[in-house]
């Protein structure tokens, strides 16, 4: 606690949210897109949004990496299905 009474906040360090310049309250994220391309990104004072749009922009990047390597889950759902789906003739 401060001498105000007010309690002492400590930012929890997430890989890829980083505060610039130091303690000054501003977020921002840095990520790597599909094609390794290095993307920073201002957010803004809010920690816990940075956090989040950190992991959506890792998230869309894995998938566009996964379609981009020909993998596509709905036609392996597709193919699962027709492969254990009983014969109708």
């Amino acid at each position: 606690m401060t001498s105000t009474g007010t309690p002492l906040t400590k930012t929890r360090r997430v890989r890829g949210v980083f505060e610039y310049p130091k303690d000054s309250g501003i977020f921002y994220i840095h990520w790597y897109d599909h094609a390794g391309n290095r993307h920073r990104e201002k957010v803004g004072p809010d920690q816990d949004q940075a956090i989040t749009l950190y992991e959506s922009r890792k998230a869309e990047a894995w998938r566009r990496r996964k379609l981009a390597s020909g993998y596509d889950a709905a036609a392996s759902r597709r193919r699962k299905a027709n492969a254990t789906a009983p014969n109708r003739e």
